[in-house]
């Protein structure tokens, strides 16, 4: 999340806390922020800690209208996946430089590992996908996956990139291993922040951004922003990603949303303090809060559609233990009590002995583990 705070002193006092045993330059009119880390102390639905980011200017995403040759013929230029280049670049791409990355400084790194066994089992090594970017979320489409995220480190601003925080940011990759980088306008996002933004598909498979809109005068970390959070969303109208003025849902210092639509009805988990809530929704637009479902010590929820069942991931407390997953019943409840993602914390190791805001991505046949990781923090 952005602050005004320097981002690496702001994770050490409010975030990571201490090291396991044994073993986030402020800009203008940049909001207070929020971390991918540490359960925090809450009465009822407090929120969590987080990032810095600066104000900053838009890129693009690529991509021409007009004809295609061969058989697609003439392409709908409302179709936003028609014209998306899954591997071009904007100006985000200086985070997937990682000559960019602070040589010795504490800095956040974006680490995958891929295994035919299963989620973080048998990882033999990882690939970085980026530095400075964090509050991951993710989605799979019917051509590739989308990674969102959000700038986050003085980096950024040495080589030139300023997010402004009025836009989403996200990779994006036809095969998991070629990569593109976008920076998508929020029309309509005149007072505030779009913090924790996060990409779910549409009935018509066209995409539409839900974030937590931080208010311009909220001068606080995003958890202690007076009143109720608001969970917007922003729609491919065919034209451009417009923000809608009702809120989706409210509730008390909600952060860190991801829906995902299941067996009829849209499905949000968001971090309210020092756990995950859920809420639903019949239609995308009017969720409702779930007071049978509140997930304890688990923040920064990921949820997806796999194998016919719904599953929601979550970084264990501070990001030392391993991600905590729990698989939604057939009936509709949650079990009682949740489950690690990996007992063994060997696996855990080239994930830097952390994994904050984990994406869990089952692609042709093979798993692939996302995390966020503080590098050089200890």
């Amino acid at each position: 999340m952005p602050s005004t705070a320097t981002p690496l002193a702001l994770l050490l006092v409010l975030g990571l806390g201490c090291p396991p045993p044994d073993e986030d330059d402020s800009g203008v009119d940049s909001p207070p922020g929020d971390s991918d880390t540490g359960p925090g102390d809450h009465t009822g639905h407090t929120g969590h800690t987080g990032h810095t980011g600066h104000t900053g200017h838009t890129g693009h995403t690529g991509g021409e209208t007009g004809v295609h040759t061969g058989d697609t013929g003439i392409v709908d230029p409302t179709d936003y996946w028609a014209t998306f280049e899954w591997t071009g670049l904007s100006d985000l791409d200086v985070i997937m430089d990682m000559d960019l990355a602070p040589a010795d400084d504490p800095h956040w790194e974006v680490r995958m590992c891929e295994s035919p066994e299963g989620w973080g089992i048998g990882c033999e090594d990882y690939t970085t996908l980026a530095h400075s970017f964090s509050s991951l979320d993710g989605v799979l489409t019917e051509d590739g996956f989308i990674l969102t995220g959000m700038p986050d480190g003085p980096s950024l601003f040495d080589a030139g990139l300023h997010p402004d925080f009025t836009q989403a940011y996200f990779l994006s990759t036809p095969d998991m291993q070629n990569w593109g980088s976008h920076m998508e306008p929020l029309d309509g996002l005149k007072d505030g922040w779009a913090i924790d933004t996060a990409m779910v598909l549409q009935d018509d498979g066209q995409p539409n951004f839900v974030y937590y809109q931080m208010p311009g005068d909220c001068s606080e970390e995003p958890q202690n922003c007076p009143g109720d959070h608001d969970i917007v969303q922003a729609p491919w109208d065919g034209e451009a990603f417009v923000v809608q003025e009702q809120p989706i849902y409210s509730d008390l210092a909600l952060v860190d949303p991801t829906v995902v639509p299941f067996d009829g009805d849209y499905h949000m988990f968001s971090t309210c303090g020092g756990d995950i809530c859920h809420a639903t929704s019949p239609d995308g637009a009017d969720f409702v809060y779930d007071g049978d479902f509140l997930w304890g010590g688990a923040q920064v929820p990921h949820a997806n559609s796999y194998d016919g069942q719904l599953m929601v991931v979550g970084q264990g407390g501070g990001g030392w233990p391993p991600p905590r997953y729990t698989v939604m019943n057939a009936d509709g409840s949650f079990p009682a009590s949740d489950q690690q993602l990996w007992t063994d914390h060997e696996n855990l190791s080239f994930f830097g002995g952390s994994c904050t805001s984990p994406v869990l991505v089952y692609f042709e046949a093979t798993y692939y583990t996302i995390c966020t990781v503080l590098a050089n923090a200890w």
